[in-house]
Parts: C-alpha cells; structure tokens; sequence
C-alpha cells in the first residue's frame, strides 16, 4: 500500500481549527535602505508600514481582510517620547506604524493595542520585509488588484480601476493611507 499522503490529505484543514475562525495580523515592517527610526545610527529597524486583519471563517469557508491605515491614530496611556534636543513630552496619541517599534520591536504588544483599540483578536501573527513583499509580488508576476480610487504616494500614482500590479506598485497600494 502506498502510504503517501494525497494532496488533499496534506492542505486538509488541521482538526484543532474546524468550524472556528482563525485571525492573524500579517505586518509589512520598514527595513528600506538609509531609513532610520531608532537611536542607533547603524540600525534599520523600521515601522509596521503595512498592517493587514485576515481572518479565516473556516466554517464558512470564507476569507475577510481589513488593512489598517499605518498613520492611524491610537490611544495610548502614559507614552513619553523623547527628541534629539533632550527634551521629553508626554503623548496621549500616536501612529499605530510605531506601536511595535516603540515597544522594542514587539509585535504582540501591537496586537494588544489592536484589540484593546478596535476590539479585533489575533490568534497568531506573521511579519514580512516590505522589499521581500516587492520581490514575492515580482516573483508572481504581479497581482491584480482593484484600486479603488487614484492614489498617490511620493511621487507614483496608481489609476482607479483593475490593475495589474508590479511589486513596486503593490508596495505603493499597500503604503497608501
């Protein structure tokens, strides 16, 4: 008997998830050449510059995604935020891009401020470097993509309607707030 899995058998949905709904917050971060957001001028560790909710309606068979804007504002409860001067100021709201960063690259406690803000679990969480997403999109050929109205962003622009995007131009959509 030939004891090697059918195709089916391999992609078969694992019995723990049948029937629930599976959320997962998937993070484009920032790692772009000569972009600095730390104190440390040899590093590039960067923001959560694309922040997507995908939930997986296993029961239903059905596949939701919300793409936070990375500019969105976000309460937050005795954040300092110190500046070159020396100078310290206390903040009551700040950009969600910078939630994980300021919390030394956390991406959980980015989850939390998710929850905490828009009432939406994250079972689990997965993070990409955006030049990785322009090279996967590549790598594809593209993807097709709705724009759902012109977009601009430092210099490019995407024209409503289907498009077929590149990586650069995926990297755009997704940036665009």
């Amino acid at each position: 008997a030939n004891s090697t899995p059918t195709i089916e058998e391999e992609v078969k949905t694992a019995e723990e998830y049948k029937g629930d709904v599976v959320n997962i917050l998937v993070c484009g971060i920032d790692y772009e050449e000569g972009r600095n957001y730390s104190n440390d001028p040899t590093s590039n560790d960067g923001m959560t510059d694309m922040i997507l909710y995908v939930q997986f309606d296993i029961k239903n068979g059905a596949l939701r995604m919300l793409q936070i804007p990375r500019n969105s504002l976000v309460a937050t409860k005795g954040r300092k935020v110190n500046l070159s001067n020396g100078k310290t100021y206390s903040v009551s709201n700040y950009q969600i891009n910078s939630v994980a960063l300021s919390n030394g690259g956390n991406i959980a406690a980015l989850a939390e401020v998710i929850y905490d803000q828009y009432k939406l679990p994250i079972d689990y969480y997965v993070t990409i470097d955006m030049q990785a997403l322009v090279e996967m999109v590549d790598n594809f050929g593209g993807i097709e993509v709705y724009i759902p109205h012109d977009m601009s962003f430092a210099g490019s622009a995407l024209k409503q309607g289907y498009r077929n995007l590149d990586g650069s131009a995926a990297e755009l959509f997704v940036r665009c707030r």
